[in-house]
């Protein structure tokens, strides 16, 4: 479900609710601020149910099919990248490919990271994340540790390596993860079940812009915003429907947790193939015969 913004003066859902607030403040910026400061303060974030509003006069097979769109269920494409990574059983340690975030992808909080997100965070960090926690669901507590990153950084795939019907290249947060058996048993099964594949990062917005598709000159800046990014979106359609998202160009780097429902879908444990010294690098098959390109990355992720 989508979260609600809520601020002083109400709740921003749509950008109808935007231009009225910013008509009621007189101040564009004041609003910006304030969103700005609601959003640091919200991250992890909890999502709210706004059937009762919103969505108040649709038909509850309406609200379905318009939660459905951020679920995945309409994407068919089998994801298709690989990584190789050895699992140490004895020790209960194994590793995985991470994709935490995608950029360019409109979620469910309206967001879509732009750029370099976390470029600076990341180099802050001069290669040390051990402060950069991997745990489950958000929870800050010492049960909730899954293991630890090993290395964190921003990577260009293509839209159709992670099952989106969309020619060109993207963005991802990749991590290498370590999951351990002795931080968080269940976790670590449920990776070896191949049962985790959404994740979700904590973070905390450092600049962004609105985008918003409008006519009016009072918001201009806004459409130029809107028109500069709209179609590198992977699921443009939906941010169509609404007519407004966040452009996040910077944020810092928290944490990063495996969870049940990401607000960014397009996320995943990245399937790791195991095979014997000399055996021909395998292929992750998709619904068609990947394009030279996507191999290519097959064989870089090895």
């Amino acid at each position: 479900m989508k979260r609600q913004i809520v601020l002083k003066e109400g709740i921003i859902r749509d950008k109808k609710d935007l231009q009225e607030f910013i008509l009621k403040s007189g101040s564009r910026e004041a609003v910006e601020a304030e969103i700005l400061k609601a959003r640091r303060t919200e991250m992890p974030v909890k999502f709210t149910n706004t059937i009762e509003n919103k969505y108040k006069d649709f038909s509850l097979l309406q609200i379905e099919e318009r939660f459905k769109k951020f679920s995945g269920e309409d994407f068919g494409i089998e994801k298709a990248l690989i990584t190789r990574n050895t699992d140490d059983l004895e020790n209960g340690i194994i590793k995985r490919g991470v994709i935490g975030n995608t950029y360019y992808w409109y979620d469910s909080h309206q967001d879509v990271h732009v750029g370099n997100t976390f470029k600076k965070s990341i180099s802050d960090k001069n290669g040390d994340f051990s402060k950069t926690f991997f745990i489950a669901d958000h929870e800050k507590t010492f049960s909730a540790i899954a293991g630890y990153l090993e290395s964190v950084k921003e990577k260009d795939v293509y839209w159709r390596d992670l099952g989106v019907n969309k020619e060109g290249k993207t963005r991802v947060l990749w991590a290498d993860a370590v999951y351990r058996q002795k931080d968080h048993s269940k976790l670590y099964d449920m990776v070896l079940e191949n049962k985790v594949d959404q994740y979700s990062v904590g973070m905390i917005y450092q600049k962004y812009q609105i985008a918003m598709k409008s006519d009016d000159p009072d918001f201009a800046d806004y459409n130029t915003t809107w028109d500069k990014y709209i179609n590198k979106l992977g699921n443009q359609d939906q941010a169509e429907e609404d007519g407004l998202f966040f452009a996040i160009s910077e944020a810092k780097l928290d944490h990063l947790s495996p969870v049940l429902r990401a607000s960014n879908i397009v996320t995943m444990t990245v399937p790791n193939e195991k095979s014997e010294p000399g055996e021909p690098t395998p292929k992750h098959k998709t619904e068609e015969e990947p394009p030279n390109s996507t191999q290519r990355i097959n064989r870089l992720l090895i």
